[in-house]
């Protein structure tokens, strides 16, 4: 796959699971749970729940 669509990929997958990461949040799941549930590390989740929304 040529790089600018791998790269396209990517962000896109990284926004659905920033998006997922918010909803859990939000529904007051720990940090912990979400980070493994989603398959990323907890401090991702820290980075994401800092985020501000765009």
């Amino acid at each position: 796959m040529c790089k600018v669509l791998e790269d396209m990929r990517n962000e896109t997958k990284w926004q659905q699971i920033v998006e997922s990461v918010r909803r859990w949040i939000a529904k007051g799941l720990s940090y912990e749970d979400i980070a493994e549930g989603e398959g990323i590390t907890l401090e991702q989740v820290r980075e994401i729940a800092g985020m501000k929304r765009a």
